[in-house]
């Protein structure tokens, strides 16, 4: 805080940032009222030591609230810029909020479509998801730590979706590998990290014995039927994340489990 009780805001790379999630902590959400939201919303504006700035950009909530409309009519703005996502509700939604602004006489900058298409999210690849669809199944292959980083749990959600079968790597993330496993995926690591350097983008890998090393542990043999060469790799799972995988991920091991069926009552 500075002598005048004004917030000094984070600031990164010449970006100065004030959110609510530094008052609340990272899990807790931000409970309130349309009063308080307005509170806040003239807190953050005008009792912050922003200093001299380019722009002030206000990060909104979607639609047409109390929050929109007080702000429009309680502050200059040089206009507005909705974002939005390709799904149809999200765009009838992003639509209402443009008409209103219109309305109060805000102008529109412009319309920013997020998550447009697929990227990869560790390998960078826009294509990723279109060669993913034209194979019955993939293999992705990582460096080090792999899974490391925000969204984790989307990184495997999605490309589960696009067949992904296994992630082969030279180590990864504790918590991108367990998000894996949920998803039926599974998460595998070189024996010799050399062997990365050994494969290349469009490479047929061949795996072989997978349910006898989940079920018994040791290291499987992966072939490169492209390069006609073989190497190892290894799995650290407990035998309880082998029984997830093999049952399909948690939500089929929890069906197993709810069913009473032979294999749950073993896990």
């Amino acid at each position: 805080m500075t002598p005048d009780s004004k917030m000094i805001p984070a600031e990164r790379h010449g970006l100065k940032v004030v959110s609510m999630g530094m008052l609340t902590g990272e899990d807790k959400p931000a409970v309130l009222r349309g009063p308080m939201v307005g509170k806040f919303r003239k807190m953050f504006v005008e009792g912050v030591q922003w200093g001299p700035l380019d722009y002030l950009i206000l990060d909104l909530p979607p639609g047409t609230g109390d929050t929109q409309l007080t702000l429009a009519q309680s502050m200059p703005l040089s206009g507005a810029v909705i974002v939005t996502t390709p799904q149809a509700v999200s765009l009838k939604i992003a639509r209402r909020g443009l008409r209103m602004f219109e309305k109060v006489q805000v102008k529109i900058l412009g319309v920013v479509e997020n998550m447009r298409t697929f990227t990869c999210p560790h390998c960078g690849d826009p294509a990723y998801a279109a060669r993913a669809r034209q194979v019955k199944g993939h293999i992705v292959v990582g460096g080090s730590n792999y899974g490391q980083g925000s969204s984790r749990e989307h990184a495997a959600l999605g490309p589960q979706f696009l067949g992904l079968r296994a992630v082969l790597a030279k180590g990864l993330a504790r918590i991108h590998s367990q998000n894996l496993i949920n998803f039926g995926v599974l998460p595998l690591t070189f024996v010799d990290p050399a062997d990365y350097d050994g494969i290349q983008n469009g490479d047929v890998l061949r795996l072989a014995g997978v349910r006898r090393a989940l079920a018994e542990g040791g290291e499987l043999v992966v072939e490169n039927v492209t390069r006609q060469r073989q190497f190892q790799v290894r799995h650290f799972m407990s035998p309880r994340q082998a029984q997830l995988l093999l049952s399909g991920g948690l939500i089929n091991w929890m069906k197993e489990r709810l069913s009473g069926s032979p294999e749950s009552r073993g896990a």
